[in-house]
């Protein structure tokens, strides 16, 4: 039989799962490196104002923490609230948005890295100053 914080990590495991597949089905056939840079951008304000505001402090109005677009915006507080339902604390609250947080920036980020891995394997000449990955080359101490 599993000890409970086994089964709590399942369920935030099994949680996080289904809000990134519900965020992928937001955005659809849309630009999914911009849609999820910007719900990050959202859900960062949020992080940072509900830190601020935990430790007693007021939500800083001079921080861009919104993002202008209304429907990241609309996203972004459907999956605060779903969090936040889902959650037994306010540190569990946090901890998941954060690593919901981690995902979206990972999402986002996935055709820049796609694009470089591209260019390591196609374009070596260009990343590598003109020599193929594997060519030996002295290392910058050795240069000089």
């Amino acid at each position: 039989m599993p000890e409970a914080w086994q089964v709590r990590e399942f369920q935030q495991q099994e949680f996080l799962n289904q809000i990134q597949r519900d965020s992928y089905e937001a955005v659809g056939d849309g630009d999914r490196d911009a849609f999820f840079l910007l719900l990050s951008m959202e859900l960062a304000g949020q992080l940072v104002a509900r830190r601020i505001i935990a430790r007693g402090g007021a939500a800083p109005s001079h921080l861009a923490l919104t993002t202008g677009d209304q429907l990241v915006q609309s996203y972004a507080g459907r999956f605060l609230r779903a969090i936040e339902e889902f959650s037994r604390t306010p540190e569990e609250a946090a901890q998941l948005l954060g690593r919901f947080l981690a995902k979206c920036v990972n999402s986002g980020l996935s055709e820049i890295g796609a694009q470089y891995l591209h260019q390591r394997v196609h374009a070596q000449h260009r990343l590598y100053d003109g020599h193929r990955g594997t060519d030996e080359v002295p290392f910058l101490a050795e240069v000089g």
